[in-house]
């Protein structure tokens, strides 16, 4: 079942593929972390696509490497929509990120801004 439309999203997100490793994070038992992909991704979040989403409120380590510098976040996430039906264009889920810190937040925001200085405006049109 999809709940897409009732996604969390209130920040803008890049529409990039970043190569992306999440674990589940359940204070019990170690967990193997899962090598996936973003769909777009934000300071506020991602969308990671992935063919087995896990349920919403699901907690996650998401560990990724910036592609600018290659230094490695590892963030603490939840899972907070899913779209998991046929009628999707890509199967996967919804995370927010909890808990940035100030040095990840810049790491993040740094590379967004390397993105927007790529484009060139006068071939949009």
């Amino acid at each position: 079942m999809s709940d897409r439309g009732r996604h969390y999203r209130n920040k803008a997100r890049w529409g990039r593929k970043v190569e992306v490793r999440f674990t589940v994070v359940d204070g019990v038992q170690s967990h193997e972390p899962v090598k996936a992909h973003t769909g777009n991704i934000s300071v506020g979040g991602a969308f990671i696509v992935t063919p087995d989403p896990l349920p919403r409120g699901t907690s996650l380590r998401v560990s990724l490497t910036m592609p600018h510098d290659k230094s490695q976040l590892d963030i603490d996430s939840e899972v907070r929509w899913l779209a998991d039906s046929d009628d999707e264009p890509e199967i996967g889920m919804g995370v927010r990120f909890l808990n940035l810190s100030p040095e990840q937040a810049q790491l993040l925001n740094a590379w967004f801004a390397s993105l927007t200085a790529t484009v060139d405006h006068d071939d949009l049109g």
